[in-house]
């Protein structure tokens, strides 16, 4: 007869190892079944949309006691 201990440390023993195996088969499945590097060597055909580039400016440069947030439009490609 099981009692709730038993179950209780099972239970935390396998888990990490079946969600562990879970993910290994999800990542290798995704990998071959829809992940094809081939469709992102070629640029679309009404090319790359524009990025939003993030960077702080230190306050040195500004002369001012806090950072700024700059932020800069750049076009894909």
């Amino acid at each position: 007869m099981w009692v709730p201990l038993d179950v209780l440390l099972i239970f935390v023993a396998l888990y990490p190892v079946v969600t562990a195996a879970l993910w290994v088969a999800g990542g290798i499945m995704f990998k071959l079944l829809d992940e094809h590097a081939s469709r992102f060597d070629q640029e679309p055909p009404d090319g790359c949309p524009e990025v939003s580039v993030m960077g702080v400016v230190e306050p040195s440069s500004r002369g001012s006691a806090a950072p700024a947030v700059v932020v800069e439009r750049r076009h894909g490609g």
